[in-house]
């Protein structure tokens, strides 16, 4: 699906910058957000999130703590007093907050609609930096019983819906190393294929939080997109911008072309003895 934003709409750099998600604010919309641990260390490295989506209350009520200064300023300390006289001095401490303050949406995503989230994040189409997703994991992890029929397994799709109408400028999602192996590495191609057919440059790999600086030995699935773009310039001197304009390339990790070997080779024996 070809997105095009039109001709003769952008009379300096900085509106094209915008437009294209490359404005002097890098932006965020925070999928599956959880208790927000992705999102703060996007803060961290200075990326604004705008839009929090998340079905369940409890971590909901988390993120309203660590991210709205209506909830921070009701800390404590031991003796009772307010942990921070302000906000200028709570931002001393609480690292990742900032304004504007992201958006929560407690709703099940599968009922959020693309334009509800850009509109409350003030941001059209196009505009949004980045698009994270640490979708559902339980039916792909190692850990349980893996159930490629786990309805919570399709939930990505979701991700793909909201990527393909918003079309940020970058996507990222984050899993459990046991989805490369599910249906013999079928599933993550087909992953990777959905996110491709939205015009983006799809890489991957398997990374260990220990490697970052994380003192904790835990490995994940990171996936990276690229939206491809498309600008040309007329003979009157106007720009023509098309964004996601083709379908991107698949990069997969050279272990996965040769885990991808083994099993085929193995559903061609099962064949043959059948």
């Amino acid at each position: 699906m070809m997105e095009y934003l039109g001709e003769s709409l952008f009379k300096k750099d900085e509106d094209i910058k915008k437009r294209f998600g490359r404005g002097k604010v890098i932006t965020h919309i925070s999928l599956f957000t959880g208790c927000g641990g992705l999102d703060v260390g996007f803060a961290n490295a200075g990326i604004q999130t705008r839009v929090m989506v998340e079905n369940a209350h409890s971590p909901c009520e988390t993120l309203r703590c660590n991210f709205h200064w209506k909830e921070l300023k009701q800390r404590t300390k031991e003796n009772g007093k307010p942990q921070w006289k302000n906000k200028k001095e709570m931002r001393k401490t609480i690292s990742w907050y900032h304004y504007p303050e992201p958006i929560i949406i407690e709703k099940d995503i599968r009922k959020v609609t693309t334009k509800e989230i850009l509109e409350v994040a003030k941001l059209k189409v196009g505009q949004c930096s980045i698009i994270s997703g640490g979708f559902p994991c339980q039916g792909f992890s190692l850990a349980g019983e893996r159930v490629l029929e786990d309805p919570r397994n399709a939930l990505y799709k979701e991700f793909v819906r909201i990527v393909d109408e918003a079309k940020p400028a970058m996507i990222f999602g984050e899993n459990v190393p046991g989805l490369i192996s599910m249906n013999k590495g079928k599933v993550m191609k087909q992953i990777c294929e959905d996110f491709a057919e939205c015009g983006y440059d799809i890489t991957w790999d398997i990374l260990n939080a220990a490697d970052f600086g994380v003192p904790q030995n835990r490995k994940r699935v990171i996936l990276i997109g690229k939206r491809n773009d498309l600008v040309r310039m007329r003979e009157d001197g106007s720009v023509a911008i098309h964004i996601a304009f083709q379908k991107g390339k698949i990069t997969h990790p050279e272990l996965f072309h040769e885990r991808l070997k083994k099993w085929e080779k193995a559903e061609k024996k099962l064949k043959e003895k059948k």
